[in-house]
């Protein structure tokens, strides 16, 4: 009966071509036209000459910008026609499904998703926003349409899912990405001065930008605005520019800011193109938007951003992205409130909290046209097959091998670091992978993953599951909703420590289950009362894997010996270290110089017990006190900062040991320093031992830790070494007999049955 069904889909289909983009098109909003051009874009990525038609309320302009064919918004039978022509339909993005505005908006574009699946489209809801749905009818009647005609909707924010969810709409293929327009290409920076010369805008000033349009109370609230402004001037030397999101309307409501100024300031009075609007906002130091899409182009860049919400989707995208604590509400709006988030956002910290904001982004807003892909092959998730040459020179078909991935986060950390290296190694490109993770923050960048790697998240256990026996969980809990339900080659617990990782291991369909062990677990466990606990309640899970990887071979025996697997299959796999991003990264300007006097030692690392900072204290103070010339700088944060800082003036250190805090690239960091010192209760491996070397560092480290880095030689005394070192030239090393014996084994692990 399925294979009918399939054969009466495929000849329904046949001979249908191209795409009909619907949304609000045409009106000369850049927002709107912004997620056009994502959404062209992205489908002529997914398939390069794919014929697309656009409704448009100015199908002529809308043609002529897009090089696409456009009929009007309101000639129903031409709409009708094309899509009995086309493969696909398009709705979106932006927020249609809502009455906000009107109730004619809403079932105008729940008419299109109904005429689209009459005439046999597949259909789509790309990059939306949901809502606000008013009255329990027009709800009612949105989530039945949806249901019944639409194949895959991909979402913006947590707030558009939960009220389609909300609404009843089950059926769809339903994911969370983020806004298309996250994907459109901006001026290269010397295109970007070369704007910003025409529009009279100095390229090197300090600015705040401002997308703002007219709403209900704006006349209120710009005199508040306006006392921001002033102050931002005033105190920071941040110099407003307004830019207009829908020219000219929006000129309109930045004069009436503008009328209440004596600072300088400057008004974009032309209609600029969507890549040069997102190529100003990124100039900027900080950006405040009551447009959605004002924000969203200075968050993609990495830009502290303030959101003055006068709608639901403004407050959504923010709350998505973390960043609730960044909007403000119009309607209650005071200058006092906007001058408190304009302190905030020039904080130094806070441009790196946007920044790793920006990465999150640009990973999510991916899946859309991972989606779209999908549904042009009319199987969404599938796995295509592909070809490659045999030695004879014939081509033969063959199924990538698919490894499914479980890991807690990509917070700060080393296996958090060791996962991304491994998603961005160009051996990967011979699978197609899964990674499954329990929370959307990330620290590091993700812009090289390779592109057969596909991020997921999952909902984490609650934390007190960490008190609940694994026996138990495997026998409750229910089955997590994977990518697929096809067989994986391999699923993997990378993170070893949470419950959720290796339930997800253990329960997904997969033929080899394997997991990642980080630590030395006799040690740990005789050194943290807590994880003597924990093991209580998780030590059982073991047992249930076939496979294991060990980061060195120093922490096999103990694991065999903790967990009493005395034959378990256990392969030794160091951490990749990725030297092209060291290298890429090392040289990039920072606000930070060294003391040229001084032997200055760099260590980097979670400030927690096990990483022995204590100890490093105490044998920096014995060696300060012969010893006048050493500076040393810790990279890092965590739970013990202050009592370690509170443990450096109790030995004299203030104006040794400077605590640097958490950078998302460290690497120019590391690259002043003369040496690189880490001292550790117990490692699994040492990552940072081995980027440290990459940069041509000396190494100073207590021989014990050999054993997690073998080939790399430590020193029986910490102190003496300090006493007596001195600056060498620092030769670079890229690693490469390192990291081509660990690709050699990770194939093996995966290929081996």
């Amino acid at each position: 009966m399925k294979n009918t069904q399939h054969a009466n889909n495929e000849k329904q289909h046949a001979g249908r071509r191209g795409a009909v983009i619907c949304g609000a098109y045409g009106r000369g909003n850049t927002g709107d036209d912004a997620i056009l051009n994502a959404i062209i874009q992205e489908l002529r990525q997914a398939e390069e000459d794919i014929p697309v038609c656009v409704v448009s309320r100015n199908p002529e302009e809308t043609s002529r910008k897009n090089q696409v064919q456009a009929c009007h918004t309101f000639r129903f039978r031409e709409l009708w026609s094309r899509l009995g022509k086309a493969k696909l339909f398009i709705s979106g993005g932006g927020s249609l499904i809502q009455n906000a505005t009107s109730s004619r908006s809403l079932y105008y574009y729940l008419l299109t998703l109904l005429m689209a699946k009459k005439r046999g489209c597949k259909v789509m809801m790309y990059g939306c926003g949901i809502g606000p749905v008013y009255g329990r009818f027009h709800r009612w009647a949105a989530g039945r349409i949806i249901n019944s005609c639409v194949d895959i909707v991909t979402l913006r924010d947590n707030d558009s899912v939960h009220e389609l969810k909300n609404m009843g709409v089950k059926k769809p293929h339903m994911i969370r990405t983020a806004d298309p327009t996250i994907s459109i290409q901006q001026l290269e920076s010397g295109q970007t001065d070369k704007l910003l010369d025409q529009l009279g805008i100095p390229a090197d000033g300090v600015y705040i930008g401002f997308g703002l349009r007219e709403w209900k109370g704006f006349d209120r609230a710009a005199k508040e605005i306006a006392r921001a402004v002033q102050y931002a001037w005033e105190q920071h030397g941040l110099i407003p520019v307004f830019i207009p999101m829908e020219y000219p309307n929006d000129c309109d409501a930045a004069k009436k800011v503008i009328q209440y100024l004596t600072c300088p300031y400057y008004l974009i009075s032309e209609q600029i193109t969507i890549s040069e609007t997102i190529s100003v906002l990124s100039r900027m130091s900080v950006v405040a938007g009551m447009r959605l899409h004002s924000l969203i182009f200075a968050v993609e860049n990495g830009v502290p951003s303030i959101g003055i919400s006068y709608d639901i989707k403004v407050d959504g995208f923010l709350q998505s992205i973390g960043c609730a604590d960044a909007t403000l509400h119009m309607q209650s709006l005071t200058g006092e409130q906007l001058m408190g988030q304009i302190d905030r956002a020039i904080r130094a910290s806070e441009r790196s909290r946007w920044e790793i904001i920006a990465q999150q982004l640009a990973t999510e807003e991916s899946g859309n046209l991972k989606q779209v892909r999908a549904l042009l092959a009319s199987m969404p998730q599938r796995r295509k097959k592909h070809v490659y040459s045999t030695s004879e020179g014939t081509a033969t078909m063959k199924q990538r091998k698919r490894i499914a991935i479980f890991q807690s986060d990509l917070h700060v950390g080393g296996i958090q670091k060791s996962l991304v290296n491994l998603m961005s190694l160009e051996a990967m490109d011979r699978y197609e992978i899964d990674v499954y993770l329990f929370d959307r923050e990330v620290f590091f960048d993700l812009s090289a993953i390779r592109p057969h790697i596909h991020i997921h998240y999952l909902k984490a256990f609650p934390y007190y599951f960490r008190v609940v026996p694994f026996g138990a969980i495997m026998k409750l809990m229910p089955r997590f909703h994977f990518a697929s339900e096809e067989p994986y080659d391999v699923a993997i617990d990378f993170s070893n420590y949470q419950q959720d990782c290796a339930f997800g291991a253990l329960t997904v369909p997969a033929k080899k289950r394997v997991m990642w062990i980080h630590n030395d677990m006799e040690i740990k466990y005789h050194e943290e009362p807590k994880y003597r606990i924990l093991w209580t309640f998780f030590h059982s899970k073991f047992k249930r894997f076939s496979e294991f990887v060990a980061v060195s071979d120093g922490i096999i025996q103990p694991f065999k010996n903790k967990t009493g697997l005395k034959d378990a299959k256990v392969t030794a796999i160091p951490n990749l270290i990725d030297t092209r991003e060291i290298f890429a990264k090392c040289n990039t300007p920072i606000d930070f110089e060294v003391d040229p006097d001084k032997f200055n030692v760099a260590s980097m690392g979670h400030l927690y017990h096990q990483k022995g900072y204590d100890i490093m204290l105490d044998q920096l103070k014995s060696v300060c006190e012969k010893r006048k010339d050493i500076a040393c700088y810790i990279l890092g944060d965590g739970p013990d900062h202050d009592a370690l800082v509170e443990q450096a003036k109790r030995n004299g250190l203030e104006d040794v040991v400077h605590f640097m805090g958490y950078q998302p690239n460290p690497y120019p960091y590391l690259n002043k320093m003369d040496a690189f010192y880490l001292e550790s209760r117990y490692e699994g491996q040492g990552m940072v031992l081995w980027e440290a070397k990459a940069l041509g560092l000396p190494l100073i480290f207590p021989k014990r830790l050999e054993k997690y880095n073998i080939a790399l030689k430590g020193t029986d005394n910490i102190e003496e070494t300090l006493l007596h070192a001195k600056r060498t030239e620092k030769v670079k090393d890229d690693l490469h007999d390192y990291n081509a014996e660990i690709c050699r084994r990770l194939i093996h692990l995966i290929e081996s049955e």
